[in-house]
């Protein structure tokens, strides 16, 4: 409950409510410290350690990530609800270190079924009006909705859980600066949308830095390595 209440209530209304006051540009970026607030976390609460190196591969993909939000939209223009944004990113970092932890009890499937249906069931007191919505959406409004469920939802989360079974908190967490990498690629083959030359350069220092962890920076902790080949051992 605790986990499902910090990634999917909190971290979604924080971030739509944030959305609505920040551009999208700054949006992102915040967003984008979740890496960062999970590898911290994650020395704290799991023993893990990024080396040098891997600290590096970190804040370089936060400046690609940087550079994609800065020529993108608007821009960064921060408003003061821009901490709304980054309690977000805080909660799905402290999210993640929960969830590793419950991985070495937990299947990947597991516990995504629990904190995915508990997170939703604390979203229910905004839902007022949800039968009506049902009943008047129209087939093109709720095909979208149905697909964000079954793919971005259900299945990205549990994809996410079961990597995360199989590697460090912080390490793996330094996919996350991926995201907006592949959202630039699929809007410009689906939408169309050309990316400026300072998004691209972006997305390369991104994909570097996300090189430069899971190549280098690792130094994991015996906890780690435990439950490593338990999930080994399992299959």
């Amino acid at each position: 409950m605790l986990a499902g209440s910090l990634g999917i209530t909190f971290y979604n209304l924080a971030l739509n409510y944030g959305e609505t006051r920040v551009t999208a540009g700054a949006a992102s970026l915040l967003v984008s410290s979740t890496p960062i607030w999970a590898a911290l976390i994650a020395m704290f609460a799991l023993h893990e350690r990024l080396s040098l190196t891997g600290w590096c591969g970190v804040l370089l993909s936060f400046g690609g990530v940087a550079l994609i939000a800065g020529g993108e939209g608007d821009g960064l223009q921060l408003a003061p609800q821009a901490l709304i944004i980054l309690g977000a990113a805080l909660a799905w970092g402290i999210y993640i270190v929960l969830q590793k932890h419950f991985l070495g009890r937990y299947s990947a499937l597991e516990f995504t079924a629990y904190s995915v249906w508990s997170g939703t069931f604390l979203l229910l007191p905004w839902g007022r009006g949800l039968d009506h919505s049902i009943q008047a959406a129209s087939v093109n409004g709720t095909l979208p909705v149905v697909y964000l469920g079954i793919f971005p939802g259900a299945i990205a989360s549990f994809s996410w859980a079961y990597g995360l079974r199989h590697g460090a908190a912080g390490r793996t967490a330094s996919f996350l600066y991926l995201i907006p990498v592949f959202a630039i690629l699929i809007a410009w083959v689906w939408l169309g949308e050309v990316p400026r030359p300072m998004s691209l350069l972006g997305g390369a220092i991104a994909l570097a830095g996300v090189v430069i962890v899971n190549t280098w920076g690792r130094r994991t902790s015996h906890k780690d390595e435990a439950i490593l080949a338990a999930a080994q051992a399992e299959g």
